[in-house]
């Protein structure tokens, strides 16, 4: 039987707009550290190694275009993350392995989060995998999750990688 990984890492749960990724999975970003986490298999959700601080805040108070920054507990963003990892594997093995398979990468998410809650935009800045329905199927996942409204009425903006395999340990 094959089994399937998956794992997330919740990069940055920054308020605004999504940071520039670290250099290092283990790099600080400029408004939180990075954490990691410890890769799962197809049948349990991403676990995170270190506690992280109880809310991801925003160092500016506005985003460029004059929007405010809001703030939720990174533990929401997670949980909310947790509940779709059977739909990333499912875009995963229907989009790439079904006409590549054994291929395996990393793709991180960029996600703003509405004032409302709703997922307002989603970018893919890194994708190993290079494959335009792998993202559009991710795209439709992420914009179906809704997030509770930030605090202070704003946008919060996240990244997530996702780490792709057909077996073994992902690495990070």
């Amino acid at each position: 039987m094959r089994h399937f990984i998956l794992t997330g890492l919740l990069a940055t749960a920054c308020a605004g707009a999504p940071p520039p990724r670290p250099a290092s999975p283990h790099a600080a970003t400029p408004c939180s550290e990075t954490q990691s986490a410890e890769t799962q298999s197809a049948e349990t959700a991403p676990q995170p190694e270190a506690e992280a601080p109880a809310r991801a805040e925003a160092s500016p108070t506005h985003a460029p275009d004059g929007r405010p920054y809001g703030s939720l507990p990174r533990e929401h963003i997670r949980r909310r993350m947790r509940t779709i990892v059977g739909d990333m594997r499912a875009c995963y093995q229907t989009r790439v392995l079904a006409v590549r398979p054994g291929y395996e990468g990393r793709v991180v998410s960029s996600v703003v989060i509405a004032a409302d809650g709703s997922v307002e935009e989603v970018t893919f800045p890194e994708d190993d995998i290079g494959m335009t329905t792998m993202r559009d199927c991710m795209e439709g996942v992420l914009r179906a999750v809704r997030f509770d409204p930030p605090e202070g009425g704003g946008i919060v903006g996240f990244n997530y990688p996702w780490h792709f395999s057909t077996g073994g340990r992902a690495s990070e």
